[in-house]
């Protein structure tokens, strides 16, 4: 899910289809999409290697490279990649909310209170 997420908020952000994102192709504005969705990757978490698997690298070694390396648009890429992270975030916390609200209406249905509320 983090990752499905992250992924099409970054294609979405350049202006790139999945398919794109996860070829071999070494274009400039593929490997800045990359790059983006590898900072956000770890930034919420996740491994190298976990990180390589999604975006179809043989190894961790140039997830890596990608992060520790500064390339030179980086710091928009480290923006970008901040942006698909808040906006997870916040998608997550909607879901949250909205749990919470169906719990609630489940027990005013059955007259409990939640308790919290007594």
């Amino acid at each position: 899910m983090k990752t499905e997420h992250v992924i099409n908020y970054v294609c979405n952000d350049f202006g790139i289809t999945k398919e794109q994102l996860l070829s071999a192709n070494r274009k400039t504005h593929l490997v800045d999409a990359r790059q983006s969705c590898s900072f956000a990757l770890r930034e919420l978490g996740f491994t190298y290697k976990k990180i390589a698997d999604d975006l179809g690298y043989k190894d961790h070694a140039i997830i890596i490279h990608l992060v520790r390396d500064r390339h030179h648009n980086s710091l928009e890429n480290q923006r970008s990649a901040l942006r698909a992270v808040m906006s997870y975030r916040d998608m997550t916390l909607l879901e949250e909310m909205a749990v919470i609200e169906n719990m609630k209406a489940k027990f005013v249905r059955t007259k409990k209170f939640l308790p919290w509320e007594q």
